[in-house]
């Protein structure tokens, strides 16, 4: 990045890219271009309370690259991010301002959620970020939430609303289908279809146990499938099985799984096989799906 460059900065860690998080960067993008200044999102690999609170971080909805690859799509100019270590956490709010914000990135407009805080133990939020900016010479947008019903969009709510399944909510929310990416790591035949079996990357939430209607990306083309949530188990990794209507590519890997709409409870049994029937039902909703968006 030049030394001499002026920002339109967007500051969170924006898990998921949900619909108020894309309303920041929305801003964040318009605001660039009427002032003439570069937009910029500064973020953080890894969700800070891995180090501030390990056993209190959260199920992530997106990778790390799933989220630089929604944000640029948003057409932000620059996706700016860095390691969340102790030490990064250890600098006060005042210094993370002067020497980053505006002496790193020449930050001459702000743009945060309505609870975000930064610095040393949280030190700083919107409140002392706009004292700071009329000495230092930029402005702070505190940008309203989006609501759904009578629920304010949150990744913590994203999260939940997964986590029990209700997939037309997440959608609603993320403004696209939940996805994940898998590696199939066991493949065999059965009436129907191919059943692949997968490990879900630890990190990741899943929906709750049962069957779903989805699609399979594998890197070629994308194919309808019925998608297994196992039960998680007490320890170890989470898992689903997953059988595409027609054969994936020889070899392909990663796999994008979309989840389009739960289907039923099913016991979620490493054990149990999806029925010839669940296939059959999830490509008929599948190709409903296609059929409302064309």
């Amino acid at each position: 990045m030049p030394s001499s460059l002026k920002t339109s900065l967007s500051l969170g860690f924006f898990d998921g890219v949900h619909l108020g998080h894309q309303k920041i960067l929305a801003r964040t993008v318009d605001d660039g271009r009427r002032r003439g200044t570069k937009s910029a999102v500064f973020t953080f690999r890894s969700h800070p309370l891995t180090v501030i609170s390990p056993e209190n971080t959260p199920l992530l909805l997106s990778s790390f690259e799933e989220r630089q690859s929604l944000m640029e799509a948003l057409g932000l100019d620059y996706f700016i991010w860095t390691d969340f270590d102790a030490a990064f956490g250890s600098i006060a709010h005042e210094v993370f301002v002067t020497e980053i914000l505006v002496g790193k990135l020449g930050a001459k407009a702000i743009f945060i959620g309505p609870n975000y805080r930064f610095g040393r133990a949280k030190g700083g939020d919107g409140e002392s970020l706009s004292l700071m900016g009329r000495s230092l010479g930029f402005e702070v947008h505190t940008v309203s939430p989006v609501s759904l019903a009578a629920d304010m969009i949150s990744s913590t709510l994203v999260r939940n609303t997964l986590l029990a399944g209700q997939m037309g909510k997440v959608q609603e929310m993320l403004g696209r289908f939940y996805s994940l990416q898998i590696k199939g790591e066991h493949f065999e035949s059965l009436p129907g279809g191919t059943l692949v079996k997968c490990t879900l990357p630890k990190e990741r939430a899943a929906p709750r146990k049962g069957i779903y209607a989805g699609t399979v990306f594998d890197g070629t083309r994308e194919v309808p499938a019925a998608i297994m949530v196992h039960s998680p188990p007490a320890l170890g990794e989470q898992t689903l099985s997953l059988v595409p209507l027609s054969a994936l590519s020889a070899g392909a890997a990663p796999l994008r799984t979309t989840f389009l709409e739960y289907m039923r409870m099913g016991e979620g049994e490493k054990n149990e096989s999806l029925r010839e029937n669940d296939i059959k039902t999830a490509a008929d909703i599948v190709r409903g799906f296609k059929q409302l968006q064309a």
